[in-house]
């Protein structure tokens, strides 16, 4: 376990036997690189008990999961915090969940991969929602249907986007962002 909760990304990697003798399950010979770059990047406080190394287990598992399964519904915001991921808030978290769906699976299988994807729909999900809160308050510019998307908004279709706009436009106070 100390060996595991030492790792810093340099010296001995740890492998799938140790996280087992450690009480961890789910780390293979297969993903062993990958669950190891996650447990390099946290703190060694975060990852000093089987408990929370499973739970980084877990959280690597059901990402990667996401990917192959083009379904990201089922990710929480406490594993995605597990991982060392910043700037997942439960406001943007279905946009996250959604790109990390999208996502290439060799684009989750490293901190700074899935890092640079949840920084995108981030973005992105601020941009839109910010569209839409500027369009409640001064219906000038529509916001577009992918703004819609990026703020977790589905459903919106050409066919139905004048009505949804002008619902936005005269809602009354505006929607907060």
């Amino acid at each position: 376990l100390a060996a595991i909760s030492a790792y810093s990304g340099s010296g001995s990697a740890p492998t799938s036997a140790q996280y087992l003798a450690a009480g961890v399950v789910g780390v293979q010979a297969a993903n062993v690189e990958a669950v190891n770059s996650y447990v390099a990047s946290l703190a060694a406080t975060a990852t000093d008990s089987p408990a929370e190394l499973q739970t980084v287990v877990n959280a690597y598992n059901a990402v990667v999961s996401a990917a192959l399964a083009n379904t990201g519904s089922h990710l929480t915001l406490p594993q995605l915090q597990a991982l060392g991921l910043t700037g997942v808030t439960s406001a943007n978290l279905p946009a996250i969940a959604a790109a990390i769906a999208l996502a290439n699976v060799d684009a989750v299988t490293s901190l700074a991969s899935l890092q640079a994807v949840v920084t995108a729909a981030a973005t992105q999900f601020s941009a839109s929602t910010t569209a839409l809160t500027t369009y409640a308050g001064n219906p000038v510019s529509a916001p577009s249907i992918e703004n819609y998307k990026a703020a977790g908004i589905i459903g919106v279709t050409s066919a139905n986007k004048a009505i949804i706009d002008l619902a936005l436009a005269t809602a009354n106070p505006a929607p907060d962002r």
